[in-house]
């Protein structure tokens, strides 16, 4: 008797088995294609352009992982802000050069918008950022940022009318700037600074090099770095148009956050 209850009992068994085992599969299946839908590769200014106009809304990006794949150079191609960022962006070390935004809107920068609990990450960023209007809230990776920007530089120049930074424009209180670095030159008449115009957040472990409003032939910066530079624009840049200056500094420009571990060489 106690025999026929142990293979009844492995009966039940394998036929339970039976019934969960595809069910188990199909969610195996579907987590998978679910994670590779949320990759998106960039591999070329064709795959940058059709990411921008993607972000033109604030929830595309969320939950999604972009990975540069190789550096792009913009130059001589027609290419706008991405409007807002709410993934991760993975640079990998690459470049992306020869940025030339000189349109109007504000903010400014290669991304307009970072999002609170967006990362951008291991990327380098040369060009130009000057745009025209408003001229407010410019910055070389970002115009606005409540993410997190890390181990990213930007070469180039900057020029707007306030918050003027070379990373971002302002750093939003949960806003995380760390170990980053900015070369080139940076005007602007209120809240410049290397790193970030006006920070109520947190930057970290980040260096500026760039010089702050000053003029290009007083800079050691070598243009030569930069692609897709125009050098009329750059030669008419002088403090001598700009008046009732403030809140200029070689890591911020205002700061009510943390500033910690960082370091200022530029004039």
């Amino acid at each position: 008797m106690k025999k026929y209850k142990i293979i009844s009992f492995l009966l039940v068994a394998i036929f339970c088995m039976n019934i969960a085992l595809p069910g188990i599969t199909a969610f195996a299946v579907e987590g998978s294609s679910t994670e590779g839908s949320n990759i998106i590769y960039i591999s070329s200014a064709e795959d940058l352009i059709s990411l921008a106009k993607k972000c033109s809304l604030d929830i595309w990006s969320r939950g999604k992982t972009v990975i540069l794949m190789n550096s792009i150079d913009l130059s001589g191609i027609e290419f706008t802000s991405i409007p807002t960022f709410g993934g991760i962006f993975d640079g990998q070390g690459y470049t992306i050069s020869g940025l030339s935004l000189t349109g109007y809107g504000s903010p400014q920068g290669l991304f307009c918008y970072i999002q609170e609990g967006a990362l951008i990450k291991k990327l380098t960023v040369k060009g130009i950022v000057t745009p025209v209007g408003t001229k407010s809230i410019v910055g070389g990776v970002a115009g606005n940022n409540s993410g997190t920007i890390q181990n990213c530089i930007f070469n180039g120049v900057i020029r707007g009318d306030e918050y003027i930074g070379g990373i971002a424009g302002i750093n939003q209180a949960k806003g995380l700037i760390s170990n980053c670095s900015v070369q080139g030159i940076a005007y602007g008449e209120h809240n410049v600074g290397g790193i970030a115009g006006e920070n109520f957040g947190t930057i970290l472990l980040s260096t500026n090099k760039a010089s702050i409003n000053t003029t290009v032939e007083e800079s050691t910066f070598n243009l030569e770095d930069i692609s897709n530079i125009n050098i009329e624009k750059l030669s008419s840049f002088s403090t001598a148009d700009i008046v009732n200056i403030s809140d200029i500094g070689g890591i911020a420009g205002f700061s009510s956050g943390i500033i910690q571990s960082c370091s200022n060489s530029g004039t």
